[in-house]
């Protein structure tokens, strides 16, 4: 347990306690200590709840991480008055009730509430945190948020490169304002009930690494102007009810290292660009789909690909030689097309496939 004489140092500037296997509740007196600019005790096995007037207890606190233990209840409202936060930390724990408003932050640069029981309460907490002008990573995947993802999204400061927001029940279209945020790196929205189309407009966030809008119910097209991601790394828009051909534009995503479109109703043949991105090395799955034509000659390109699915299409012809080009592959999938003829000799060149 954290010893309650820790909190008789009054003039105590830190306390840093993570990764130490701490069990038990935070000693009332570690809140009082009014000094604290920073108090890190995450990946414990602590519990209880915060104190409710916690914001005016820590007055000068400027990182509070309580990372991954076992607190619960609500996440105070007074943390609003802890002017000086600049990262707060309360994800893998056990917190529910809404999020509250915390505008005031002005400071803040990071904030993670992921997996916890929180709800949105109309998302207001989300137009408040537009007066947050320094916030860089919004953290709040694996919620009950629920509702729409509100036009507010859009009035975050421009200063936000992270946003999770996956595994929250999310529900209705993603926002046209969600393109404001112009130096978005990493936005993930998976595995939630967004529907409708995939707005253009995200197509003109081009500081995109990592975009993860799978397990959804999104339909229409795949917008030409993802073309426009050329910093994109990983790209995953797999189990929705996506239509349409799988843009050309793709091809000019030469940072692509993972792509996923699988479990859609995609249709039209495999673009012979989407086989020139020669990155492509964690994965392509197209799997699933209603592609149909030839496995093009320019699959041999994908020189460093580590695995490849394109199972369940409709797929003819023959097996190209040039897959054998593929020497890196460990995993090559390409049951249930209408695939005719032999297997390529060359494909005994594949001596990594398990």
């Amino acid at each position: 347990d954290i010893p309650e004489s820790l909190g008789h140092k009054q003039s105590l500037r830190g306390l840093a306690l993570a990764e130490n296997k701490l069990t038990g509740t935070v000693p009332p007196s570690i809140y009082n200590i009014s000094s604290l600019t920073f108090l890190h005790i995450g990946h414990n096995v602590l519990h209880g709840n915060l104190p409710h007037g916690i914001g005016g207890f820590l007055p000068n606190i400027q990182s509070l991480i309580f990372e991954d233990n076992y607190f619960e209840g609500p996440i105070p409202a007074s943390l609003a008055n802890a002017t000086s936060l600049k990262v707060l930390d309360l994800a893998i724990n056990s917190f529910s009730g809404s999020i509250p408003s915390l505008g005031s932050l002005k400071n803040l640069l990071y904030l993670d509430f992921s997996y916890n029981y929180l709800e949105s309460n109309d998302w207001n907490f989300l137009s408040s945190l537009g007066n947050c002008v320094q916030l860089t990573e919004l953290c709040l995947q694996s919620n009950s948020l629920g509702g729409s993802l509100p036009s507010s999204v859009g009035n975050l400061s421009t200063t936000v490169y992270t946003l999770w927001l996956s595994m929250n029940k999310i529900s209705g279209t993603i926002p046209l304002e969600i393109g404001n945020l112009k130096i978005l790196n990493n936005l993930m929205m998976h595995d939630n009930i967004v529907s409708g189309s995939i707005h253009s407009a995200i197509g003109t966030l081009r500081h995109l690494t990592i975009l993860s809008l799978s397990g959804n119910n999104l339909s229409g097209l795949i917008p030409d102007s993802f073309g426009n991601l050329v910093q994109l790394n990983e790209l995953y828009l797999q189990q929705n009810n996506l239509n349409g051909a799988i843009p050309r534009s793709l091809g000019k995503c030469q940072n692509l290292q993972k792509l996923n479109l699988s479990h859609n109703s995609l249709s039209g043949s495999i673009p012979t660009e989407l086989l020139q991105i020669s990155s492509l090395s964690k994965g392509l799955d197209i799997s699933y789909n209603n592609l149909t034509g030839s496995i093009p000659q320019e699959v041999g390109a994908l020189i460093n690909l580590g695995l490849l699915n394109i199972s369940n299409n409709q797929l003819s012809s023959q097996i190209p030689s040039t897959l054998g080009q593929c020497i890196v592959l460990e995993t090559l999938q390409m049951e249930g097309n209408f695939l005719e003829g032999s297997i390529p000799l060359s494909l005994t060149n594949l001596k990594g496939i398990k």
